[in-house]
């Protein structure tokens, strides 16, 4: 799911079983059943998710109008914005020709930027839910939504 604000409509949605039925039924063809991805026993390795812009282009075929900026969690990041990071302990914080860089651990860079957010980035790595106004370091707060924005697009982190 794109946007934690929509999941949690769409988790309200289902309970109401006949609207839902005909929702499904008019925009799909038949009742859609929900599989949280992150429901216990998730199955891995199924086909691959469609990016924001291929889901959005699908939106506007199905439904005639252009995606909601609600579906973009990245835009509604704010200092007072919690995060969560469900890679926290399995990121890596390396440094290339004075850049941070925010890895995998095996050579996968999700983020690199300038060494300033060094400090931002190594509390990122390390930490399981946080607020964006709590990230260390001299950066504005412009520079900490910039950056955690930049990181919920990639879907490495979520706002919760």
């Amino acid at each position: 799911m794109y946007s934690a604000y929509v999941d949690e409509v769409w988790h309200q949605f289902v309970l109401f079983t006949v609207e839902y039925s005909k929702f499904c039924t008019k925009y799909f063809g038949s009742y859609r059943h929900h599989f949280p991805s992150n429901a216990p026993g998730a199955s891995v390795g199924g086909p691959p998710e469609a990016t924001l812009a291929e889901f959005g282009a699908r939106y506007r075929e199905i439904f005639g109008v252009d995606l909601p900026q609600v579906w973009d969690d990245s835009r509604c990041v704010t200092p007072h914005r919690r995060i969560v990071n469900r890679y926290c302990g399995r990121l890596v914080l390396g440094s290339v020709d004075g850049m941070a860089e925010l890895t995998d651990g095996s050579g996968r860079v999700f983020l690199s930027v300038n060494d300033i957010a060094r400090e931002a980035l190594r509390f990122i790595a390390g930490t399981g839910a946080f607020y964006v106004r709590e990230l260390p370091g001299d950066l504005t707060d412009e520079e900490k939504i910039a950056l955690i924005a930049g990181l919920v697009e990639t879907r490495i982190l979520r706002v919760g």
